[in-house]
């Protein structure tokens, strides 16, 4: 997979065809009912909406005009300046965004840390449920047989001398 196309992506996000292309792959994993969790970032969002005096620009294209910038010779220094300040606040504004990004993920993996920790707990107690209707008493399902076997054997006595008895016992 890709890491900004999506879980289970077999595209790549970005395609470079002169001009970047976003293909995006947005996911969410459900863990239970009603339980929902991202499972990938908008690479669009990080990285290609960037605010350029009203232009959306992505953080590539500023870094490709800050590097041709600062290999024109002929820059006067005060474009060097407004571009380099134009850059600068580009890339300021993408790390921001990246911050963010970071922390929303770090708020994800918070809470599925606590669901597989309230998901374990539900299968310890699911287990428990499970023995407490399945598992045998070992003590009284042999004290059980016991008395089963004991009550068969005396049928069993039983029957063999009620049918040796013929009518002539009886008189």
């Amino acid at each position: 997979g890709y890491v900004f196309g999506g879980q289970g992506s077999t595209r790549a996000p970005f395609t470079d065809t002169g001009a970047l292309a976003w293909l995006p792959n947005a996911g969410e994993q459900a863990t239970g009912a009603d339980v929902s969790f991202t499972t990938s970032q908008d690479g669009r969002a990080l990285f290609m909406d960037l605010e350029a005096g009203g232009n959306a620009q992505s953080i590539f294209q500023t870094l490709d005009e800050a590097i041709a910038l600062l290999e024109d010779p002929g820059a006067s220094a005060a474009a060097l300046g407004a571009g380099l300040g134009k850059a600068l606040d580009g890339v300021d504004g993408s790390l921001e965004r990246l911050l963010v990004t970071r922390t929303r993920a770090g708020e994800q993996l918070r809470a599925i840390d606590a669901r597989e920790r309230l998901l374990e707990g539900g299968e310890i107690e699911a287990s428990g449920h499970l023995s407490d209707l399945v598992d045998v008493d070992y003590a009284s399902a042999v004290t059980r047989f016991q008395q089963n076997q004991t009550a068969l054997e005396a049928a069993m006595t039983t029957y063999a001398k009620v049918a040796r008895l013929s009518l002539f016992d009886y008189l």
